[in-house]
C-alpha cells in the first residue's frame, strides 16, 4: 500500500507538471524559435548614436533593447543592420509590443530582399553558438555515470559553463587592423574571470579594445587576450580567451 501510494503521487506530479507545461507555453504566439544568442544592432538614423543589444532573435523578430529604444511605439519603424561574424544584415524592424520594465521593444522584421533574410538563417541555424553560449546539450550522463564522474581526475572542460554574453565589436589586437564581431562574457557572471569568444585567432596577452554592446548601450573596453580552450564550432572554429583588463 505505501509503494502504491508513493507511485501514485509520483505520477499525479508528473502529469501535473504536464498540464502547467501545457498551459504556459499554451499563450505562446510566436511562429518561430527565438534563439538566446546576442546579435549587435547598428541604428540607420544618424541621430541615434549608440549601438542597441538584439536578444531572442529569429528570422522573424527579435528584442531591442538600449536607449535609442526608450521614446520608440508600437508601430514604429526602426532601421538598421544586424553586425554578424559573417558580414552586416541590413533590416527593418517594426515594433510590435512594449517590454515592461525597461526590457525594450518586441519587433518584427520588415524583409526587402531573401539574401539578407538567408544570411541571418545562415548565423542561427547553420552554428551550433546557442549551445556553446547556453551549456546546452541532447543528451544527459546516466546517474551511475555521474556518480563515478566524483572519483575521476577533473578533466579540462569542453564548454563553459552558462553565463550571459554581450557582443563586443572589435578593432582587433594592437597594430594588425583587423575588426569584427566577438563575444565577451560580464564580469558579475563569471566567477572566475571574463572570458571572450572569437573567430579568429589572436596572438597571446595581446592588446585588444572595442565596443561592448550592452542593455544600457555601447561603451569602449580595453584588455588583454590569453589563451583558454578552441572548439570545433559547425560555423568555423571558435576561439576561447581569459579577458584581463
Amino acid at each position: 500500500l505505501f509503494a502504491n501510494v508513493i507511485w501514485a503521487a509520483l505520477t499525479a506530479w508528473i502529469a501535473f507538471r504536464a498540464i502547467g507545461y501545457a498551459f504556459r507555453v499554451a499563450r505562446f504566439r510566436r511562429r518561430e524559435y527565438r534563439f538566446p544568442v546576442p546579435v549587435a544592432f547598428e541604428l540607420a538614423e544618424a541621430a541615434d548614436s549608440d549601438l542597441l543589444l538584439v536578444t531572442d532573435v529569429s528570422p522573424s523578430g527579435c528584442r531591442l533593447t538600449g536607449p535609442g529604444v526608450v521614446n520608440r511605439r508600437v508601430g514604429d519603424h526602426i532601421r538598421g543592420a544586424l553586425v554578424l561574424p559573417g558580414g552586416n544584415v541590413n533590416v527593418q524592424a517594426k515594433v510590435r509590443s512594449m517590454v515592461p520594465d525597461g526590457g525594450g521593444v518586441g519587433c518584427k522584421f520588415v524583409w526587402h530582399g531573401l539574401a539578407d533574410q538567408a544570411k541571418l538563417e545562415l548565423f542561427l541555424y547553420g552554428s551550433d553558438l546557442q549551445w556553446r553560449f547556453n551549456g546546452l546539450t541532447e543528451t544527459l550522463p546516466p546517474p551511475i555515470e555521474r556518480f563515478m564522474n566524483l572519483f575521476r581526475r577533473a578533466r579540462r572542460r569542453s564548454n563553459l559553463a552558462p553565463q550571459h554574453w554581450v557582443p563586443l565589436l572589435y578593432r582587433g589586437a594592437a597594430g594588425s587592423g583587423s575588426s569584427g564581431v566577438a563575444y565577451l562574457s560580464p564580469p558579475e557572471s563569471a566567477s572566475d574571470g571574463r572570458h571572450l569568444i572569437a573567430l579568429e585567432e589572436f596572438p597571446e596577452g595581446a592588446h585588444f579594445e572595442g565596443q561592448e554592446v550592452t542593455a544600457a548601450g555601447a561603451r569602449s573596453i580595453d584588455g588583454h587576450l590569453f589563451a583558454d580552450n578552441e572548439w570545433n564550432a559547425q560555423l568555423s572554429p571558435m576561439h576561447v580567451y581569459r579577458w584581463s583588463t
